[in-house]
């Protein structure tokens, strides 16, 4: 084989046999030289180039062959990378959300690796995308490629519409891949739909796996008045449902499987619509209703939903309600029970001074419960439940902070002693109002730190307080030297404390 080298003629050394030929040559014209040269300089780089691409190649290869993973069999090797890959979060989300690219990760790092994921269903099974105008072609090809991966596995399908997408005529997505969507529809388990064509209503019935639904609606879905229905075979589980604050349709869900339902999440939706739907859940474990918007337009607080006896909701853990009508709020306050309630939000205008009605409902609350959050500074609603963990409090003045600092200090008890208020709450949060989120409140006197170190004391003095966490975001505190030193030794001494208010330094110094 003739080779690329050969020993130089003049001292010896070991030279290519093209660079001999050049240094040889007859002399010629210096611009031809230069090209020679340039184009065996280029043709080298080439040549290292790919010699050390195919190096790379090779000791990957061997690094894959030498690997313990390589011994495993697929089936294991798939149930890591199932367990190895995070579900992904289906909710409504900001188009700028984090993606979770892991299992294209997992699928690029050898052809062994790609071909164990893309035989793995489970990591393509939930599918995630915010659709644009201008990347609907691309969304076509990622659901259409991930849809070939899945098989005949269950599926989970969240299509976040931007505001300005336009429906083709009689279109789920596009022309193109509506038959694709449709023949996998009854695989469906979860369904997350923003903004979506009033068409995919006419596929809910067909839906027998569904078991959590999550639809976010526009004026533009609710043009016109349609109820929602499901399969009543389906093992639906969860079901939420925001619409429109403008809208003043009819009933929005008009048949589902009831007695399956475990959690309600409703927004924008009449108090008197979600309590029917309530009521038809035996099994409800979670319930949220937040709407801001009177509902007088639905009629008496008692039509459709007759309340004037004990509503009981046996399986009942989380209830929050945030609302402005304080009519249904009054009859819910009435009449309401949850024997095995954990966690109870309660937002609405209070009248000056107690609530009959709120009372009642504080006063059979189970012993169950350990997170409130009330609308209100005013604790007196909840001073006689020992049990609470977790208080949170909305208020929208400084004279909020006030009435709820001062009812953190210990009171008299029944033997004349004093006695803790919430004796086992560790976790106090104070947080603006909705109305109030914009505004920026001035930063609180040096004399609040003063204020909140007493307390504490008092508190430490009165019982085995062993944790106090105190959050305010909506606050800044101007902390003395003195209080800040006095609550750095109480956490030397064991004291789990933490206190953080709006300003970024609030937890360093502790």
């Amino acid at each position: 084989m003739d080779t690329v080298t050969t020993a130089c003629l003049t001292c010896g050394n070991t030279v290519f046999k093209d660079s001999q030929r050049l240094l040889l040559r007859p002399t010629g014209p210096r611009q031809e030289s230069a090209v020679f040269l340039y184009d065996k300089a280029s043709q080298l780089a080439q040549l290292i180039k790919s010699l050390q691409n195919e190096r790379v190649s090779l000791l990957q290869e061997l690094n894959c062959i030498q690997s313990p993973v390589m011994s495993l069999p697929n089936e294991t090797l798939s149930i890591i990378f199932e367990h190895a890959c995070l579900p992904h979060d289906l909710s409504p989300q900001p188009e700028d959300r984090p993606v979770n690219h892991f299992r294209f990760i997992i699928a690029a790092v050898c052809s062994h690796w790609r071909n164990v994921a893309h035989g793995t269903p489970g990591l393509w099974s939930s599918v995630a995308l915010y659709i644009t105008p201008y990347n609907t072609r691309k969304k076509v090809e990622i659901l259409e490629g991930i849809w070939s991966l899945v098989k005949t596995s269950p599926l989970a399908l969240s299509l976040h519409f931007s505001h300005n997408f336009v429906f083709a005529p009689l279109a789920l997505f596009t022309p193109s891949v509506d038959p694709v969507i449709i023949q996998a529809l009854p695989r469906i388990r979860e369904l997350y739909l923003v903004r979506p064509c009033r068409l995919w209503f006419q596929h809910f019935p067909s839906l027998s796996h569904l078991e959590t639904v999550s639809l976010t609606l526009d004026l533009v879905t609710e043009s016109d008045n349609y109820a929602i229905e499901f399969s009543e075979h389906a093992p639906l589980r969860n079901l939420s449902i925001e619409r429109s604050p403008q809208f003043e349709g009819r009933e929005i869900v008009s048949k589902a499987p009831w007695s399956a339902i475990t959690s309600l999440n409703f927004v924008h939706v009449r108090i008197s619509s979600a309590l029917r739907i309530m009521r038809y859940c035996p099994s409800l474990v979670q319930f949220r209703l937040t709407n801001n918007a009177s509902d007088r337009r639905a009629g008496p607080p008692n039509d459709p939903v007759t309340l004037n006896a004990p509503v009981v909701f046996p399986n009942l853990e989380v209830f929050e309600l945030s609302s402005a009508d304080a009519d249904w709020s009054d009859v819910l306050a009435q009449h309401i029970h949850f024997p095995l309630l954990k966690e109870l939000k309660w937002q609405r205008n209070l009248p000056t001074g107690l609530d009959s009605g709120m009372q009642a409902l504080f006063a059979r609350l189970p012993s169950s419960v350990t997170i409130v959050d009330l609308s209100c500074p005013d604790l007196s609603y909840v001073h006689d439940n020992p049990n609470i963990e977790e208080l949170r409090v909305a208020i929208d003045r400084i004279g909020d902070m006030d009435r709820f600092l001062q009812q953190l200090k210990p009171r008299p008890a029944p033997s004349g002693e004093l006695a803790n208020t919430f004796p086992k709450v560790k976790r106090f949060v104070l947080y603006r109002k909705p109305a109030q989120l914009l505004l920026r409140f001035d930063p609180l006197a040096p004399g609040y730190s003063q204020l909140l170190l007493d307390i504490l004391e008092e508190r430490l003095d009165c019982g085995d307080v062993t944790a106090f966490c105190l959050e305010m975001d909506c606050f800044e505190i101007k902390w003395l030297p003195e209080v800040q030193t006095r609550l750095k030794e109480l956490v030397e001494d064991g004291l789990d404390l933490k206190i953080v208010d709006s300003s970024e330094k609030a937890a360093n110094w502790l």
